[in-house]
């Protein structure tokens, strides 16, 4: 059964703890947003967006930003499978609504 999370305020949020299926992510950003999408359950306090290294051990699945405008963005995941979970890590700025299964 597919679900979603809405994320309305910047920081590290873990919408899924285990294995599951990410499908997606609207993203409704405003200029200068970023967003980091890994397949963990832990970021860390302070993930480093610039960083080309996975962030705490985690499958990175994803860095998007820095948005320059603000019109909305779909990050299609097409069914991808995640082992440990989903967390995202947002600026303050972004809101997102991540769908999922798990």
């Amino acid at each position: 059964m597919s679900r979603y999370s809405y994320i309305s305020a910047g920081s590290n949020t873990t919408v899924l703890s285990g294995p599951g299926t990410l499908y997606g992510v609207h993203v409704s950003p405003v200029s200068g947003a970023s967003v980091l999408i890994a397949d963990s359950t832990n970021l860390g306090a302070a993930p480093n967006f610039n960083a080309d290294a996975n962030p705490s051990g985690g499958l990175l699945l994803g860095r998007f930003g820095l948005y320059t405008g603000t019109p909305p963005d779909f990050l299609d995941f097409k069914g991808a499978h995640v082992n440990d979970g989903i967390t995202i890590a947002a600026s303050s700025n972004a809101r997102l609504t991540v769908l999922y299964a798990g």
